[in-house]
């Protein structure tokens, strides 16, 4: 590693780069630094892929601390160019920390095209809509346009992709339709209120064609993001189980209900939101998380981490303290694979921020860091021995 008043060159030369004010003298000068510094992440004129600037950071956290081999820690990168990444692993060397965020190029149609047979593409924007006489829309495949009216409700593709229900007239009939997002799916919905809903994968919300009444009411399975039209005469309940529920009049809220992790989370982003579990009910204010166990008991989180919350929403995986099945749960979900373990479950602990349009074996890369060895046999991802 190159002392401190070296390393403090190659960071201006780097910040030079990053903001297209650097001379091709100087251009040669810090390639020669870069290329000298790891042979395997060698350095051209093209943006360095992302998962290739997560693993470089990786190694120099690695070869940092190698005393501390059972944490992993990967930091973000979104929206950042090659040459900010230097700058990060320059900082770390001098002890300090910048974040820039230029433009990202690196895109899920580049993984797509080039993945090797035995990787997988991360999931996509995918969903099923099923009409209240059972009939099936795959809202993928599906183009643009009308796709189905029921009583006076038109149900529409945007050019965005995202499925919206517009009403016209007074209201004749409610039927009830069922979005679902399989494992490698998400998908954005605007309901009849216009309130909008983001499921992520493996999830669903049931709800009527129009709302009519004394309330809004829908029901969900799996993680579901809302951002609720106010109606003070119309509250909105979302049914998360036989027990459980939410009620808001309008507010930002996301809720985590997948039935294999250890507890369902309500986290508020704005509004107020009262959470209904049983007998007993709980408030909570913007900030805040309420987290339901399986024994029905319910823990108040007054400072909750609104970015892991969200995390998923916008478009990375976030850990803090996560344990490898807890990382490997999300995983399961969001690139459609099933999980098995050679032997007794490793004992690792993660933080960071990783994109979720990082292909798995991209990911893998990354958390192999942490000394942790994984195999894919088709849709099983392997945690080896």
């Amino acid at each position: 590693m190159p002392d401190k008043s070296y390393t403090q060159e190659m960071l201006i030369l780097a910040d030079k780069w990053l903001h297209g004010t650097i001379t091709e003298e100087e251009k040669k000068v810090f390639t020669e630094w870069y290329n000298g510094f790891d042979d395997s992440f060698p350095l051209n004129d093209i943006e360095v892929p992302l998962a290739l600037k997560q693993e470089m950071f990786a190694s120099i956290q690695q070869k940092k601390d190698e005393s501390r081999i059972k944490r992993a820690h990967f930091f973000p990168f979104r929206k950042m160019g090659w040459a900010a990444a230097v700058i990060i692993m320059l900082c770390c060397a001098a002890g300090l920390w910048i974040y820039n965020k230029p433009d990202r190029s690196f895109t899920q149609q580049t993984i797509q095209k080039s993945l090797p047979e035995t990787d997988i593409a991360p999931g996509t924007n995918k969903a099923t809509l099923t009409l209240a006489d059972g009939s099936i829309i795959s809202l993928d495949e599906a183009k643009k346009g009308s796709l189905a009216k029921q009583g006076n409700t038109a149900i529409v593709k945007l050019d965005s992709g995202q499925l919206a229900y517009h009403v016209k007239g007074a209201i004749k009939e409610i039927s009830y339709n069922t979005l679902t997002t399989p494992r490698g799916g998400q998908f954005h919905l605007t309901l009849p209120d216009g309130s909008e809903v983001w499921l992520n994968a493996a999830s669903s919300i049931r709800f009527p064609t129009a709302f009519e009444g004394k309330q809004r009411k829908v029901s969900i399975t799996g993680e579901a993001y809302f951002e609720i039209k106010p109606d003070k005469s119309m509250p909105f309940i979302v049914q998360v189980n036989e027990h459980t529920s939410v009620e808001v009049l309008g507010t930002h809220f996301n809720i985590n209900s997948y039935s294999d992790e250890p507890s369902i989370k309500t986290t508020l982003i704005e509004g107020l939101v009262k959470v209904n579990s049983l007998d007993r009910h709980e408030f909570i204010t913007p900030g805040q998380q309420i987290q339901l166990n399986e024994n029905n008991t319910i823990r108040l989180i007054k400072q909750a981490d609104i970015e892991e919350a969200l995390a998923w929403k916008n478009g990375v995986f976030q850990f803090r303290e996560a344990d490898l099945p807890s990382v490997l749960r999300q995983l399961s979900r969001w690139y459609d694979v099933d999980v098995q373990y050679e032997k007794d479950i490793p004992e690792r602990v993660f933080e960071g921020e990783m994109q979720r349009d990082l292909s798995l074996l991209q990911v893998l890369k990354i958390l192999e860091k942490n000394k942790v060895r994984f195999e894919i046999k088709g849709k099983i991802l392997i945690v080896k021995k």
